[in-house]
């Protein structure tokens, strides 16, 4: 059997009918805060009052109204990010505890990340903002409590995110596609947290799961890409640290190291459902490096250059259109055509 490794993005999960996108998480979340939804489960009255009072996910509702449904909630963590990052900067000049309204240092994408944290992390009086009694007494700014506040909203939200996947992961029907079947990897580096892969096709393939899986909402990977704009302060949203907090294991470590293979030649990676995009950045350059040829998967034109340009992105132009001259990278276009033999899994 060849070295083949598949990678699988969220449009694995899509492409087999399940309703993945972040928007469908957000709109779950807005339904169960209307009481539209209702499951006879002991995690379920904790669920309704997580979406109903965490501030992340108002300003994830927010967003989605604003923009007819479209939302990438990781970009919109970093936002939150740079936005009580500000607000600290602002608070530890001041010395005061307050902030008049005119010194504010939030632009108009703040805005609606502001309106969705006050009450919480601060207040607005008629010409100043203040932090909230629980995170500054006597002018004394606790800023240790308030970074843990805004730890613990967003473990809620991968409470919440872990909950709704498990639901809509019940949904999963048993449909192979013979495109994806005629893979036969030797091993699965997944960036989904559910086990599609596994229920579907084969639980024997070693799966390694990137950002964790919904076996233990604790050690599932949310966050923000590194940057050096963002400080320390807020090292537990950056997702190379979670994924050290959280013991989740290195791509390098648990799945090229264990390839026995790998003494005699390099794997042919296939990626599906993946963007490309520079969220995991350091991560699929490690696999593309790795790897002797990297196959992607595209679904349509849209598909296919958003890729490329992710590709770029992260690469640049010379080195995409050398790898791509090389055939070091070929994109492959998904088909519909289903596996119709059902004895053989």
């Amino acid at each position: 059997m060849e070295n083949h490794i598949l990678v699988l993005g969220n449009g694995f999960d899509l492409y087999h009918g399940l309703n993945t996108r972040y928007y469908n998480f957000v709109n779950f979340c807005q339904e169960m805060t209307e009481g539209k939804i209702y499951y006879k489960d002991k995690e379920f009255e904790n669920i309704k009052q997580i979406c109903a009072g965490n501030s992340y996910i108002k300003y994830f509702q927010k967003v989605c109204n604003a923009t007819d449904n479209w939302i990438d909630c990781e970009k919109e963590i970093e936002k939150i990010v740079f936005m009580l990052q500000k607000l600290i900067d602002k608070y530890e000049k001041t010395k005061r505890g307050i902030i008049m309204q005119q010194e504010d240092p939030w632009t108009a994408q703040d805005r609606p990340i502001e309106e969705c944290f006050r009450g919480k992390y601060f207040i607005l009086h008629t010409d100043y903002y203040k932090l909230t009694l629980r995170h500054c007494t006597d002018n004394i700014f606790n800023k240790k409590l308030f970074l843990q506040d805004a730890r613990s909203e967003l473990d809620e939200v991968i409470k919440v995110l872990s909950f709704y996947l498990k639901k809509e992961q019940e949904k999963l029907k048993s449909i192979q596609y013979e495109q994806i079947r005629r893979i036969y990897p030797k091993h699965i580096i997944n960036f989904n947290y559910t086990s599609t892969y596994t229920e579907i096709y084969s639980d024997k393939t070693p799966i390694f799961y990137q950002h964790g899986n919904l076996l233990d909402d604790s050690k599932m990977v949310l966050g923000i890409p590194d940057s050096e704009d963002i400080s320390l302060d807020f090292i537990y949203f950056k997702k190379f640290f979670q994924r050290i907090q959280k013991r989740c294991g290195t791509v390098q470590n648990v799945v090229f190291d264990k390839l026995e293979e790998m003494i005699t030649g390099y794997p042919t990676v296939y990626f599906l459902g993946l963007s490309m995009g520079r969220t995991d950045e350091d991560i699929i350059k490690n696999i593309i490096d790795k790897a002797e040829k990297s196959i992607i998967f595209y679904y349509d034109q849209d598909d296919y250059e958003g890729k490329i340009i992710n590709l770029i992105d992260i690469y640049g132009r010379t080195n995409v259109e050398t790898m791509m001259e090389e055939d070091d990278i070929e994109f492959i276009k998904l088909d519909k055509k289903q596996h119709e033999d059902e004895t053989d899994r």
